[in-house]
Parts: C-alpha cells; sequence; structure tokens
C-alpha cells in the first residue's frame, strides 16, 4: 500500500454515495465527505476520505442448525482508504475550498494531504509494500468510530470480512464463518460443519463428501489466504491473535 502516490488536489462528495455495493455489504458515503485520489504507477486505482460514513455487513451464514453469525454496522471514523473503481465518486464530487477542509480540524488542504500519507505509511508499515491489482475487485481498509478496524474485500460472487475478532468468507464453492458464535464451513451443496460451544454438528450428513468439502473449502481458504498480503497494513488484532500464522496451517488441497 505504501506504493500508492497520493494526488495533490482534494474533492468533496455533493451528494450521497454506497461507494461499496454488495447484496451483503455495503459502505455508503454522504454529502461533506473530502477525499483525495490514490495513484499507482500514475493512475487513480483508489481515494483516501474522511467525512460522514457507514458501513454494514450480514455477516450471516444459514446452517443446518441455524443462522451463524451477526450483522454489523456503524458509523466510520478517521482516515478510510478505498481500492477499486473510482468513477462513482468523481462523478458525485467537486473541489473541496479550504475552510470545507477546516471543518474536519485540518488547518488546509496540505495538512489533510499530509495525515492521510500518515495514515498510509501507518496502515503499510514502515518497511512494506502490498501491491493492489484491478482483479481484487474493492478493497476497504478502515476504523469505525470506536476505533476498530474494518476490512472489506468485494468481488462479484466473493466477500472477505475481517471486523474485531470475526473473520467472514464467502465464495461460490464455500463459506467459512468465524465469529463468537463459533466456526460455520458450508459447501456449494449446502452442507455444513459447525462447531460451536455446544460442540460439532454436520459430520454424519458429510461424511461420504470428504473430497467435495475438501474441494469447496479449499477455495474458501484461498481467498483468506488473500488476505496474508493484507497483514502489511500491520493491523494489530489480526498479527498479535495469530490468525495470519494459522491461515498458513489450512493447506487445503484445490482440486478442480
Amino acid at each position: 500500500m505504501k506504493n500508492l502516490e497520493i494526488e495533490d488536489k482534494v474533492m468533496i462528495t455533493t451528494s450521497a454515495l454506497e461507494l461499496i455495493s454488495h447484496e451483503m455489504a455495503i459502505v455508503e458515503l454522504e454529502p461533506g465527505c473530502i477525499w483525495t485520489g490514490l495513484l499507482d504507477k500514475g493512475m487513480r486505482t483508489g481515494v483516501a476520505f474522511t467525512g460522514p460514513s457507514r458501513f454494514a455487513v450480514d455477516a450471516i451464514a444459514e446452517t443446518d442448525v441455524g443462522a451463524m453469525g451477526r450483522s454489523f454496522s456503524g458509523r466510520l471514523g478517521g482516515i478510510q482508504f478505498y481500492v477499486g473503481d473510482t468513477k462513482a465518486i468523481e462523478g458525485i464530487s467537486s473541489d473541496a475550498r479550504e475552510q470545507q477542509v477546516a471543518a474536519f480540524g485540518f488547518n488546509s488542504i496540505s495538512e489533510f494531504l499530509k495525515e492521510v500519507a500518515r495514515a498510509r505509511d501507518e496502515y503499510a508499515g514502515e518497511h512494506s509494500k502490498t501491491d493492489f491489482e484491478r482483479r481484487d475487485g474493492q478493497i476497504f481498509l478502515g476504523k469505525d468510530e470506536e476505533d476498530i478496524e474494518v476490512i472489506l474485500v468485494v468481488r462479484e460472487r466473493e466477500l472477505i470480512f475481517v471486523y474485531d475478532k470475526n473473520v467472514f468468507v464467502i465464495g461460490e464453492n464455500g463459506l467459512v464463518s468465524v465469529s463468537g458464535d463459533g466456526v460455520a464451513v458450508t459447501n456449494y451443496d449446502g452442507k455444513t460443519i459447525t462447531v460451536t460451544k455446544d460442540g460439532i454438528a454436520g459430520i454424519d450428513g458429510l461424511r461420504d463428501i470428504g473430497p467435495r468439502i475438501s474441494r469447496s473449502v479449499g477455495h474458501a481458504m484461498k481467498d483468506l489466504k488473500k488476505l496474508k498480503k493484507l497483514k502489511h497494513i500491520d493491523y494489530s488484532y489480526p498479527r498479535s491473535a495469530g490468525y495470519w500464522d494459522d491461515i498458513d496451517d489450512l493447506d487445503w488441497h484445490d482440486d478442480e
């Protein structure tokens, strides 16, 4: 992420916009958000913004033993980073004036840009570089008003969500949900293994389709492994909790 350059101008949104719009997740900006572009090799590949905004994610897995997980929503606070197509936000924005930037506590436009650079470097880590590619779809990295980190990776039929001690990965070949309720792994046929405080459920119904589960979960785990590159953001929770190290142990076979 440290390789992303910051533009030298600031824009402000003039109407509401769902920057990320997915059947299970949204990131919505209200009028009055200020933002600047993020450049990759001279091309705008995302934005950094602050202002009135919120997120909502339905991190719920419907399983044989009921729903696992829950919905999450909240207001965003501080500098947020988005990597993905920027045409929508460009279309509802105009040049920001000094007094509009001052409303967020910055003495000038240049001070806001310096804060964006500081936050970018904090996320990236002192010696780290994370390359974001267009095929990664849309990526959101930020914090809510309670200073809890939020990660969203959205593709057409896939979603990865990390918030506090919750991880949710869904793709066309399977689903993995880790939350305070337990762990649920679901394959594309809807068969589910759940691990909760009450024990393990679903094993009998899945016993005869082990290879298919391995393939299904393997695809989901590949998505989760892709999040490993985001460890360079140096989020204290995932790293200290050992999540990134544990992902290496999930060496599922990717049968085609």
